[in-house]
């Protein structure tokens, strides 16, 4: 594999996160309700929405 060189900043933060001890852990509760909410929930009321509006229309 080539040699890449990376920005500094870049390898600073690679370096940071390699470190067991600065992972931030798994998602929380909040995290979850946030990601169902903007990735599955919002679609299917803007879905029906759309539906809804567009054969009044």
């Amino acid at each position: 594999m080539p040699e890449v060189n990376l920005p500094a900043e870049l390898e600073e933060r690679i370096r940071y996160y390699e470190n067991p001890a600065n992972d931030p852990g798994g998602f929380k509760r909040k995290d979850w309700v946030v990601v169902l909410g903007t990735g599955v929930l919002l679609p299917i009321v803007a879905l029906l929405i759309g539906w809804n509006v567009g054969w009044s229309a």
